[in-house]
């Protein structure tokens, strides 16, 4: 289903309460691939519309990849339409969803998002943002078991999987440290 006909069944965003446009974002169930979409053609209507809508996806999309996506369909787009979305996040209170899909991005993708969200328009630091970015790479830092393991010539999967494991995190850790940096 197209953007356009998920906003129709959404309603009149004008028209809609805060509370509402919630409960019609999610009873609307936009697949991954159409959040972004969706936003954008919110966006286009004006930017306190897509701020709404922004708030509203923040708070109701079910899974990470929906956020992910959304952040990816927007992660080349201008500079107000992601600080707009990102301003959605914060205003749901869902700050950790930004750095959290920001990590799951290309780091080349990810680098304008997350400079976006850790710093002001003035080009200030964000306390708050690299607050939670930290508190973020934290929680990935504690998901890795450390422990002394055996030598077994049998482990060799075992091993092979836990390595493409720390791999995924180092990319995750990596892509938001880049980001921050430039």
């Amino acid at each position: 289903m197209s953007a356009a006909r998920k906003l129709e069944e959404i309603g009149p965003l004008p028209k809609l309460s805060a509370e509402e446009l919630e409960f019609r974002v999610a009873a609307a169930q936009p697949n991954p691939s159409e959040v972004g979409p969706l936003y954008w053609a919110a966006y286009r209507t004006s930017r306190t519309q897509g701020l709404r809508v922004a708030t509203a996806l923040a708070k109701g999309l079910p899974e990470t990849d929906h956020h992910r996506q959304l952040f990816q369909a927007v992660a080349l787009r201008s500079e107000k339409e992601r600080r707009t979305l990102i301003d959605g996040y914060r205003k749901a209170e869902q700050d950790r969803w930004v750095v959290h899909s920001v990590g799951e991005l290309p780091a080349a993708q990810g680098r304008a998002l997350m400079k976006d969200f850790v710093l002001t328009e003035r080009g200030k630091h964000d306390k708050k943002a690299l607050c939670e970015v930290l508190l973020y790479l934290a929680e990935l830092g504690d998901k890795i078991e450390t422990r002394r393991v055996d030598d077994d010539p049998n482990d060799a999967a075992i091993v092979e999987a836990v390595g493409d494991i720390v791999d995924a995190v180092k990319e995750a850790v990596d892509s938001v440290v880049d980001a921050i940096k430039r």
